[in-house]
């Protein structure tokens, strides 16, 4: 039984340790290829916000985006900060699930987007809890 047991532990590590040995790919090689598909992505992406802020629709968007910017720095809300983003994220969440599922009573299906919302909005706040006491 112990002889057993110790050849399958051996020929674990064996074939643990050949895999590692025989890896053709370089971690540096792959982490470049990731690089190269995210900036193909970002550089595509780019083209596509550039292309939608000429239109009607995108360039009443961007002022709407640049007025709600300011309304949020006039409320001395940081979302540039990497911890305080999480909290903020998390109280804006909880109110946006409250007032769908009040609309919920109106609207069935939405109950499901308000749920999500309330999950998304749980997760940051455990996520800022994280980062500000336990790191």
């Amino acid at each position: 039984m112990k002889l057993r047991f110790f050849t399958m532990l051996l020929l674990m590590v064996g074939f643990a340790l050949n895999s590692y040995a025989t890896n053709p790919i370089s971690p540096e090689a792959i982490d470049f290829e990731k690089t190269l598909k995210v900036e193909k992505k970002a550089n595509k992406m780019a083209k596509r916000l550039a292309k939608f802020s000429q239109t009607k629709v995108g360039k009443w968007v961007v002022k709407k985006a640049v007025k709600a910017n300011k309304f949020i720095q006039k409320l001395g809300i940081d979302l540039q900060d990497p911890v305080q983003k999480w909290l903020w994220y998390a109280i804006l969440g909880f109110l946006a699930a409250i007032v769908i599922s009040v609309l919920g009573y109106f609207i069935p299906f939405i109950w499901y987007i308000s749920y999500l919302i309330w999950l998304a909005a749980v997760i940051s706040f455990w996520y800022w809890v994280y980062l500000k006491f336990l790191q």
